[in-house]
């Protein structure tokens, strides 16, 4: 509930801030990156993951972005006193909500603000299928391959770098992301005993590029016809 309370507020925020813009964009991108979980185990491995998204930009400062993930996740044990350790290979969609700090930034001769424009944050909520091998349970014993699925809750932090223009606006970008992904509830690392950490999630570290389609620009210049 605080999740839907708190995307409400933020939308209305901007819209209110910035509802005379007429902007409007679609996005298709890819790339990879590295993720880190921090679960149960001593150890946390970094591993890789691809992504794919497209978003939807009603206005130029905002985004809502459906992204793919797929990739793998680890974790080991350092020594016998905590003998968990996991592999798995995960794939999670994700909607976000993405408000870029051009909401409150006007153009500028400075070329430092200017940049800081292109600077975004976002959250939102998605699903993580889960398939897990090589799990240790705390009698050593080996367990069979398990499957889950959790709910995840990203916290962004990125910075979208205009690469190409053209004449209704930017055509191709560059898209470098930090996300702190929660797994709400236990099993990320496929235990589910006592000592479960309270608190799982994974970083994902990533860069990707992405094709633009202009629908409107700030003229408010039709481009494509949707409806």
């Amino acid at each position: 509930m605080n999740k839907v309370v708190l995307l409400v507020v933020l939308l209305f925020i901007v819209v209110e801030l910035r509802a005379q813009s007429s902007f409007q964009q679609l996005t298709f991108g890819s790339g990879g990156g590295a993720a880190t979980t921090y679960a149960g185990t001593q150890l946390q491995k970094t591993t890789f993951a691809w992504f794919a998204d497209a978003g939807y930009c009603p206005f130029s400062f905002l985004n809502i972005d459906f992204e793919m993930q797929t990739g793998s996740l680890a974790g080991a044990s350092l020594n016998t006193g905590n003998p968990k350790s996991f592999n798995s290979r995960y794939r999670a969609v994700i909607l976000n909500l993405e408000l870029h700090a051009g909401a409150f930034l006007e153009d500028e001769q400075s070329g430092f603000l200017n940049a800081a424009r292109h600077v975004y944050i976002g959250t939102g909520f998605g699903l993580l299928n889960n398939n897990i091998t090589n799990v240790n349970i705390a009698t050593l014993q080996a367990a069979g391959p398990i499957k889950n699925t959790l709910h995840v809750i990203p916290f962004k932090l990125g910075y979208e770098l205009n690469l190409i223009n053209n004449d209704d606006g930017p055509l191709l970008k560059a898209d470098l992301t930090y996300t702190l992904n929660y797994t709400r509830g236990r099993g990320l690392d496929g235990y589910y005993d006592n000592n479960s950490s309270a608190f799982y999630f994974y970083n994902y570290y990533a860069l990707g590029l992405k094709y633009a389609i202009t629908l409107r620009d700030h003229s408010g210049r039709r481009h494509y016809k949707l409806d």
